[in-house]
Parts: C-alpha cells; structure tokens; sequence
C-alpha cells in the first residue's frame, strides 16, 4: 500500500463498534465473498470494528485486524465519495499503528475504483473469484 493521500471527513464521528452493529447495516446490492462474509468474520479473533456515523446514524464501517488486513469496509450509497471511506481508513491505521494494510473482496467494481483511488497496490499473487452462469 503506498501513502494515503485523501482528505478525511471532518463532518463524520468514527468510534469503535462491536460487532453487532456492523451487522445491523442496511448492506444491499453488493456481493460478498465467503471471505468476507459476516458468519466468517463473527468467528475471527482479534478484529477491530470501526463505524462512520452522522448525526448518531451509522453510514459505513470497516472490520480490520491488528496486522492490517481489512474483512469489511463499506459506506452508505448516500454518503460515498465524501472522504468517508479514506476517513476509516486513516483511523484504523493511527488507533491500530499499522504500517502496512491488505485487502481481499470479490469482483466489486466500485470497491476496486476505490482501494485504486487509496494507492492499494496489486500484488503478483492474487485469486480470481469464479462464476457459474446459471440458466
């Protein structure tokens, strides 16, 4: 990952959250990988759970473990493109001290813009996420 050079949301209040209150998100019309899916995560110790919020409403999130790797990170529809997303990421990265983050998702390419935008860099060895057209 190279140096994250977006401004943050100074607009939103970021808190840790527990794990409930990330699945209480109104999440539609995305994809989620096994991987990243809430029944895998529930069962990962030592992840931290970040929550984006205005006006005491919870409008994205983000689940990453103390060695950087990030689960879940999502934003509100209404609220993206607003420094919501980098804003979850710079708090993550001071409250955890990371040096380094990762992330895996599958095809999402709204997500793939965005860790794009972030400075993410691919690495060599990486895993396709497979279809099945049914008919």
């Amino acid at each position: 990952m190279g140096e994250i050079r977006y401004k943050t949301n100074n607009d939103i209040t970021i808190n840790e959250i527990v794990f409930d209150k990330l699945i209480s998100l109104d999440i539609r019309n995305i994809h989620i990988n096994w991987q990243n899916d809430f029944d895998y995560i529930k069962k990962l110790e030592g992840l931290k759970h970040y929550g984006a919020y205005v006006n005491d409403k919870l409008i994205g999130a983000i689940s990453v473990n103390k060695k950087g790797s990030i689960f879940f990170i999502w934003v509100d529809d209404k609220y993206r493109h607003k420094g919501i997303g980098s804003s979850l990421l710079i708090k993550v990265i001071n409250e955890l001290k990371l040096e380094v983050l990762n992330i895996s998702f599958p095809s999402n390419t709204s997500l793939e813009g965005f860790v794009k935008k972030m400075n993410f860099q691919k690495l060599k060895l990486f895993q396709y996420e497979m279809y099945l057209t049914l008919d």
